[in-house]
């Protein structure tokens, strides 16, 4: 998975936990089945998305692992090199 691939995967799970979250909790009352169910696969989702970000956030030329601003990172923080190609030409980088 490529660190583009990650950072979608992550957002979407993530968003995905905080909708569960709030349906959850303003559409079903305290102590019904289906609320805590919701609760549940909420934090399964919110789970799986940092493991994804654990895994796969990462520099493809250092490895270094980007977890602080990783959805909205745009070069590696350690060796400031482009986390997407197609942002390499606007860093200035070479191919």
């Amino acid at each position: 998975m490529t660190f583009k691939q990650a950072k979608i995967v992550t957002l979407i799970l993530i968003l995905l936990a905080v909708a569960l979250c709030v349906v959850g909790l303003a559409g079903f009352e305290k102590g019904s089945a289906t609320r805590d169910q919701l609760g549940y696969i909420a934090a399964g989702a919110f789970a799986v998305g940092l493991v994804v970000m654990f895994l796969w956030c990462k520099c493809p030329h250092c490895g270094r692992r980007i977890f602080r601003g990783a959805l909205l990172a745009v070069k590696c923080p350690g060796c400031g090199k482009a986390l997407d190609p197609k942002y390499a030409k606007r860093l200035g980088e070479k191919k």
